[in-house]
């Protein structure tokens, strides 16, 4: 009890990280506004003027659109790196001589930077939604893959034995026994593969695009528009916050309704 009133716990008051993460956002906030000050409106646009730019935005119409075709992009590339990496995370992860095999051009691949090969899907895909749909999967493939496979590689032996002694086959064997085990690295592989097709994504439309808001971002810098620069980041960043919420609100269920953590080895 002792310990319980030292520390807040236990008597209705909120935990010293639930108070710090609800803090961080309101001292960026006040950094921005003193920072906006000091530089003055016409270098960086402050918390107010970017939020009366994006209204200008939405009312004037070049957010909406824009945002829209980012946003399709993004969750039809997501859902391509989610289930090529966990497709072939699974096959890689329970045959020892492929893992072996292919491991190690994963993780090298992994390694390069990716804006480099960028001219590659420029011109296998022509410009288009295509290429920044590919561009963005691409990205997010590799930490579904890796945590994926390095998941199921830690699945005690003694679980696939039995499994194999039942019978079952290789969709029962995935649901029941493999799926239940790794459950909540996938989770983290989805925040990853989330976070990094979005990176791909907005890359893609920074260097060739015909639409979303990496490309009125690129004109906005082109053209030197704090306004709009402030105001395209400041969306791009509440997308991609509100994302990884949502997947570390699951992930923090999980570990707790089933006392798991999750394991990023190999990233």
């Amino acid at each position: 009890m002792a310990t319980e009133s030292a520390t807040g716990r236990g008597v209705g008051l909120p935990d010293v990280v639930t108070v710090g993460r609800l803090l961080v956002p309101v001292a960026i906030v006040v950094v921005w506004q003193l920072m906006a000050l000091w530089l003055g409106p016409d270098l960086l646009p402050g918390p107010a003027a970017t939020l009366a730019m994006i209204r200008h935005g939405v009312e004037a119409g070049w957010i909406v659109g824009n945002l829209a075709n980012t946003m399709e992009t993004l969750a039809v590339g997501f859902v391509i790196a989610a289930v090529a990496g966990l497709v072939l995370g699974v096959v890689l992860g329970l045959r020892d001589t492929a893992f072996e095999v292919f491991e190690i051009y994963t993780l090298s691949v992994y390694s390069i930077p990716k804006i480099i090969l960028f001219p590659l899907f420029l011109f296998v895909f022509q410009l288009g939604m295509d290429t920044k749909i590919a561009f963005g999967a691409f990205h997010g493939f590799f930490p579904m893959l890796i945590i994926t496979m390095g998941a199921i590689r830690e699945v005690d032996d003694i679980y696939l034995d039995v499994a194999r002694s039942l019978r079952l086959n290789r969709w029962q064997l995935f649901r029941h026994v493999i799926f239940p085990f790794v459950l909540v690295q996938l989770v983290v592989a989805l925040r990853l593969a989330f976070s990094l097709t979005f990176l791909g994504v907005i890359l893609a439309e920074l260097f060739a695009s015909k639409s979303g808001l990496g490309l009125v971002l690129q004109h906005a810098m082109a053209n030197f528009d704090p306004g709009r620069i402030m105001a395209i980041v400041t969306i791009l960043m509440t997308v991609a916050f509100a994302g990884n919420i949502v997947f570390y609100g699951a992930q923090r269920y999980l570990e707790n309704r089933w006392n798991m953590t999750a394991s990023t080895e190999g990233l």
